[in-house]
């Protein structure tokens, strides 16, 4: 199978309403993030081998392996899919909720607390979000500490 047709089985299986690649800030923001004007959301294949967990099986199956980031729900997800039948094997989510409290210096009320959790698995890159009762900001400024 080629790596389109396991692209479409894996937007299939993951079914959301909005992907990162389609918001063109979204797009500005990782080429920025990742310092590369090539950079992007849209999933790229990689032929791998992997085990079908979630078939229950022990064996080990050539595999197409994505990376699928969407927007509505806010998700992001490794997603295998069998080489040979389209099936979906594995889905490893990226995002965890690790959300931790920590300290930010701000511009007009000096040290703050604040609930921040690393961007993608990438050490040293923190996201601050801040929630309310009528939804959520995201903070797009990132930082090393």
């Amino acid at each position: 199978m080629s790596e389109q047709q396991a692209l479409t089985s894996a937007l299939d299986y993951v079914n959301a309403q909005a992907y990162k690649w389609e918001d063109a800030e979204m797009e500005a923001f990782v080429k920025q993030v990742r310092n590369d004007t090539n950079a992007t959301y849209y999933p790229t294949g990689e032929l791998v081998i992997s085990k079908d967990y979630l078939g229950g099986s022990n064996a080990f199956r050539l595999s197409w392996k994505f990376s699928i980031c969407s927007m509505i729900p806010e998700n992001e997800q490794l997603i295998y899919v069998d080489a040979n039948n389209a099936n979906i094997i594995n889905d490893i989510p990226l995002i965890m909720d690790a959300n931790v409290s920590c300290t930010a210096q701000t511009m007009l009320s000096g040290t703050q607390t604040i609930i921040g959790d690393t961007y993608s698995g990438t050490p040293g890159i923190y996201m601050m979000r801040i929630v309310m009762e009528n939804g959520e900001v995201m903070l797009k400024k990132m930082v090393k500490k």
